[in-house]
């Protein structure tokens, strides 16, 4: 792991689950102690820092449960949920998600 990698971060989500947790990329901008972060996490809204002197990020590699909000976690680690993933892509006609095949376009895009 190096500066600037880029790793998943995971949104807490709102408690009435309008906005559920989600993986986000999120690259590495320090290190602290044994798996600590500090990190800039790519939202939709905007950047948003997680800094080392605001305590950071720890690792959750979650291996067979959800990860918990606030953490992060190695892209190589993730196993999205399908129906979360089907959720935050539902509407999308523009043939870009995890659900298109290279090379081919869906009905309704361009």
């Amino acid at each position: 792991m190096r500066i600037g990698d880029t790793v998943h971060y995971v949104s807490y989500g709102t408690p009435g689950g309008e906005f559920p947790s989600v993986c986000r990329a999120a690259t590495v901008t320090e290190f602290g102690d044994t798996q600590l972060l500090g990190l800039c996490v790519l939202n939709p809204t905007g950047l948003f820092f997680h800094p080392l002197a605001d305590g950071g990020c720890e690792y959750d590699p979650a291996i067979g449960r959800t990860p918990r909000g606030g953490t992060w976690h190695g892209m190589d680690e993730c196993n999205p949920d399908g129906a979360a993933m089907a959720r935050l892509w539902s509407g999308n006609s523009s043939g870009i998600g995890p659900f298109r095949e290279h090379g081919k376009k869906q009905s309704g895009s361009d």
